[in-house]
């Protein structure tokens, strides 16, 4: 008696169609692209992050640099003009910061700048009665109670000040600043 072996039923789709594959190979594309797009995204992001930190370090390092100096100094050691300087190397309103690349067209060719508020950077006055939002005034610097329209630059005992950095960044012109206002202590 012959015996009957049960049959086996052969698998048509032994393997992968053309169309699957290329499925496949599609899908793995698209997966490295967009993992490739997002590293290239951190790492710009990772470049403009050191540049935000170097800029902020050196807006930190001015202000204290600025803070060392005796208050009724500052004004005259970091304005703008070398009129009323009290050295011939008074370091001035503009700065370096070696790291960072100077915008295209900056007038001065510093990164760094420190401002005042005066109405007119170039001249050695303080004036309580200028007219700016932006930095509180009119607003009383050397504490008489009075704001006055008379020059203060050498008797003020508030003096507000902005350090401001300008560079061209990986991913294009950036700016940060800071802001304070130096006081007796």
């Amino acid at each position: 008696m012959k015996q009957l072996r049960p049959r086996t039923k052969i698998n048509a789709r032994a393997g992968f169609s053309l169309l699957e594959a290329m499925l496949g190979m599609t899908v793995l594309v698209v997966a490295i692209v967009g993992t490739m797009g997002s590293l290239s995204t951190s790492l710009e992001l990772t470049q403009s992050n050191r540049e935000t930190i170097i800029a902020t370090q050196a807006l930190r390092r001015q202000v204290e640099r600025m803070s060392g100096t005796a208050l009724a100094n500052v004004y005259r050691t970091f304005n703008d003009t070398t009129a009323d300087d009290l050295t011939p190397s008074a370091p001035g309103a503009h700065f370096d910061i070696p790291e960072l690349t100077v915008q295209v067209g900056d007038a001065d060719g510093s990164v760094g700048h420190i401002t005042f508020p005066t109405a007119n950077a170039t001249q050695a006055t303080l004036f309580e009665n200028y007219s700016n939002a932006d930095w509180g005034f009119p607003r009383d610097l050397s504490g008489d109670g009075t704001v006055s329209t008379t020059d203060v630059a050498g008797s003020y005992i508030l003096l507000p000040v902005r350090v401001r950095a300008e560079w061209r960044g990986s991913s294009g012109d950036r700016v940060i600043e800071v802001e304070t206002i130096m006081g007796i202590r």
